[in-house]
């Protein structure tokens, strides 16, 4: 899909020197919402990420197809 307008969200958070951004993208031919996250470490240590997720869906019908894209 081309053509799409994004939205970028952007969290700090000063003590550990990570940037959070949520990205979210709409397509308004195909009626569809494309969200993704980046992370960023702007600190000069490694960080450890244990697990990062993120889920929502919000259906107003039942006629939709359930599609699940693994990785990354």
């Amino acid at each position: 899909m081309r053509g799409g307008e994004t939205l970028i969200v952007t969290l700090w958070d000063c003590v550990n020197q990570l940037e959070l951004e949520l990205h979210y993208t709409i397509y308004e031919k195909q009626s569809a919402v494309v969200r993704r996250t980046v992370l960023k470490n702007k600190g000069n240590k490694a960080v450890s990420i244990l697990k990062l997720n993120s889920f929502s869906m919000d259906m107003n019908r039942s006629d939709f197809d359930k599609i699940c894209l693994h990785g990354g």
